[in-house]
């Protein structure tokens, strides 16, 4: 497995591809470190978890969404977390058993989340 990384603007897109699953796998961490580093970034105003090419995940690969959501919530309020996924995915079904879809701005394709990005922070363009 491997993650891209890619600044667009005050935007920050992570995408890590094949399997997350196990709460010790060094791409795992690799992410949530990514992550960390990207919360400490004031320039970036928006974070894009792209999950589209995931081939597999279970709740320990979702983690880190909720992780990013909480620290959002409670201490970059100005900043955002949009979430990717492929509609009728096995990690849309997840977000939805561990409900967080219900917290979670969740878009089909990078393309949209870039937009609502836009919409949110102009200079993001």
């Amino acid at each position: 497995m491997r993650t891209r990384l890619e600044r667009k603007g005050t935007v920050a897109v992570v995408k890590p591809q094949g399997q997350l699953h196990d709460i010790e796998d060094a791409e795992l961490k690799k992410l949530n470190a990514a992550l960390e580093i990207l919360l400490a970034t004031p320039a970036v105003t928006t974070i894009i978890v792209d999950l589209s090419d995931l081939t597999h995940t279970n709740s320990s690969g979702v983690g880190p969404l909720a992780h990013v959501h909480d620290k959002l919530m409670h201490e970059h309020l100005d900043r955002r977390l949009i979430v990717v996924v492929t509609p009728h995915s096995h990690v849309e079904q997840l977000l939805k058993i561990t409900k967080l879809d219900t917290v979670l701005t969740i878009v089909g394709t990078e393309d949209e989340a870039l937009k609502k990005a836009d919409k949110t922070h102009p200079s993001a363009a």
